[in-house]
């Protein structure tokens, strides 16, 4: 099987794209990209954050367009 280093050899690349093994899974799932959750009038409960979380969000955006000074500061 080919590693991360053998188109350092003398091989052309198209050698060593076609030796890879693309039915290859690694054990773990790793995710290469964000889910961004925004937090507003409508999902500042504990339970609707927990909600985000659950469903896969890692990242968070304040959502302050809405409401006064007072319920920003709530945030």
């Amino acid at each position: 099987m080919a590693n991360s280093l053998d188109h350092t050899t003398t091989r052309t690349r198209v050698e060593w794209l076609s030796g890879l093994n693309t039915e290859y899974h690694p054990a773990k799932s790793y995710r290469r990209s964000s889910i961004i959750c925004t937090i507003g009038p409508k999902t500042n409960s504990p339970e609707k954050i927990n909600m985000l979380r659950k469903a896969g969000g890692n990242v968070v955006r304040m959502n302050f367009s809405h409401g006064s000074h007072e319920v920003r500061l709530y945030f």
